[in-house]
């Protein structure tokens, strides 16, 4: 994706960063400072706003990590994955899942996510009885963040897991993967759009400031996030049925043994685009 730049390998797969974080960091943090009560410094509001967000790229990243090492365990590989704000999207070719797949890939994201949120709380119990009231404050709104992550899910727009349940039941009853692909993405798209229009009426007539920025904010991660799977998806068709052979340059002009590397660079490879290795010295 090319907003999506790579930070690394992972179990040698590629990890690349969406742009969604930025927005989604910036939210989190204005989340937690606003909830928490005046009664804390504006520094300990800052500090608390930051760590919730790193906490949170953390938990979503080591996740999405676990999950892939799980799918490559079981023989699905895997190149490259992509960590947008909601969670982390796996590049799988066609040739190696199926709706079933899909469906079951789609089940165990979700779950996840309400498993998380679940331990998370577990955590703020633990911490409340230990008496760290801030920190414990902060894991709690940790953890309804990750709830509100698991019902944002069911959502039926790829690349949300229920996106990922609407293109496994229209790719069984269609037959057409490409089809239930675009379908599923033109779905995110129209919700997203939705809920930025809904957000911009609140600030608009509501008032309602917090509240309308979250949800545009939102709508415009989805509808980005879905945007970017959709021309993924138009480049992988438009690529299917395109061979290595079709695209290589089979001409390969001869060269004097006796020209310089300076006309070979200016003559043949600035000009040409043509690499020394692919042009053989006329002896």
């Amino acid at each position: 994706m090319k907003s999506a730049p790579s930070i690394g390998r992972i179990f040698g797969v590629r990890v690349r960063l969406h742009y969604t974080w930025s927005l989604a960091f910036a939210l989190i943090m204005a989340i937690v400072f606003t909830q928490f009560p005046e009664t804390y410094s504006l520094r300990q509001r800052i500090i608390l706003g930051v760590a919730a967000g790193l906490l949170f790229f953390a938990i979503v990243s080591i996740r999405e990590f676990v999950l892939s090492f799980m799918a490559s365990r079981r023989g699905l590989p895997l190149k490259i994955i992509t960590l947008f704000a909601f969670g982390g999207v796996s590049q799988i070719n066609r040739e190696d899942t199926s709706p079933t797949l899909e469906f079951l890939l789609a089940m165990t994201g979700l779950l996840s996510n309400l498993v998380v949120a679940g331990i998370l709380y577990g955590i703020y119990a633990g911490l409340v009885n230990f008496g760290s009231v801030a920190f414990a404050g902060l894991v709690q709104w940790l953890a309804f963040i990750y709830f509100m992550l698991f019902l944002f899910h069911f959502i039926p727009g790829f690349p949300l897991e229920g996106g990922r349940f609407l293109r496994a039941l229209l790719w069984r009853s269609t037959g057409d993967y490409n089809r239930a692909t675009r379908i599923a993405t033109w779905t995110g798209r129209g919700i997203g759009l939705i809920c930025i229009v809904g957000g911009i009426l609140l600030l608009i007539f509501g008032r309602q400031w917090f509240v309308g920025l979250t949800l545009a904010g939102t709508g415009w991660v989805l509808q980005s996030a879905s945007a970017q799977s959709r021309r993924q998806a138009v480049v992988g068709e438009a690529l299917e049925n395109i061979t290595a052979g079709d695209i290589m340059n089979k001409e390969c002009p001869f060269i004097n043994q006796q020209l310089s590397l300076s006309q070979l660079v200016q003559d043949c490879i600035l000009v040409k685009g043509q690499w020394p290795l692919k042009c053989p010295l006329l002896l």
